[in-house]
């Protein structure tokens, strides 16, 4: 009951990490459960689609929060530094690869199982891994900003602070990487 007196469940990130600092473990509890889907996401995609390294990073990234959960300042947006936390560890790992390896983006098998016609789900289903496909051959910045863009759909200016560059290199990365795509992808409308 003492937990539910200092906060409610429905408390901010930002909120519920000034209680992190202060050692509440059901902060921490209610911090994990609302990020650990959308950061282990993130890791699969960016670091080569294997779960077990996704599984790793999550976890080593709630540990960092537990182990110096006073590195967030509070003024700031949690989700875009919880991100920009998640974007560094993959930037070092890529480091340490010294290849960047490319990725394949979550499977489209459920995502048409309301479609009546088996052709036009399987058309929709190769026109969407296709795409996919195209998506994970772009560069790591390019492939970074497609992610947090349209997946995650942070703003330009979230983004510019989650990977530390000007939101003007963001609105370019964008488009470069959306013309890539338009060019790479030209033939699938016809």
């Amino acid at each position: 009951m003492e937990f539910r007196k200092k906060f409610k469940i429905n408390s901010s990130d930002e909120d519920l990490m000034v209680l992190i600092s202060s050692g509440n473990e059901n902060a921490f509890e209610i911090i994990y459960d609302r990020y650990k889907d959308r950061l282990y996401y993130f890791f699969l995609r960016m670091l080569g689609n294997c779960t077990q390294t996704a599984n790793d990073f999550l976890q080593e990234l709630f540990i960092k929060i537990i182990d110096n959960p006073r590195a967030f300042n509070p003024e700031y947006k949690f989700s875009t530094w919880i991100f920009s936390v998640a974007n560094n560890m993959c930037k070092n790992e890529y480091r340490k690869r010294q290849s960047r390896d490319f990725i394949e983006l979550e499977s489209v098998e459920n995502r048409f199982a309301h479609e009546d016609s088996v052709k036009h789900k399987i058309k929709s289903e190769e026109k969407i891994n296709r795409i996919l496909s195209e998506i994970e051959k772009l560069n790591e910045e390019l492939r970074t900003v497609m992610i947090l863009k349209y997946k995650e759909n942070f703003n330009l200016r979230e983004i510019a602070e989650i990977i530390d560059i000007p939101e003007g290199t963001v609105k370019s990365r964008l488009f470069y990487a959306r013309k890539e795509l338009s060019k790479r992808l030209a033939h699938l409308n016809s």
